[in-house]
């Protein structure tokens, strides 16, 4: 009886296929799916506020202002 030998290309090529299918296999078989969080998505309490932090007195005497100025209303800018 005589056996023939199969050509070395074919067998490399079979040998990709299967890591190919194997590799594409775990990839989309083993991923599992991500969800969103439903929490808040800054802490509790920090939230951005449009009033000063600080109630600023105008009359205060300690305060660095040239003769006769005034201060603006306080504002605090979101950034």
């Amino acid at each position: 009886m005589k056996t023939t030998k199969r050509p070395r290309a074919a067998h490399t090529v079979g040998q990709a296929v299967a890591v190919a299918v194997l590799i594409a296999g775990t990839t989309l078989l083993g991923a599992s799916p991500s969800y969103a969080d439903d929490g808040p998505s800054v802490p509790p309490g920090t939230e951005a506020t449009s009033e000063p932090p600080v109630p600023v007195d105008p009359n205060d005497p300690d305060l660095k202002m040239p003769e006769g100025g005034t201060l603006a209303p306080g504002r605090v800018l979101d950034i």
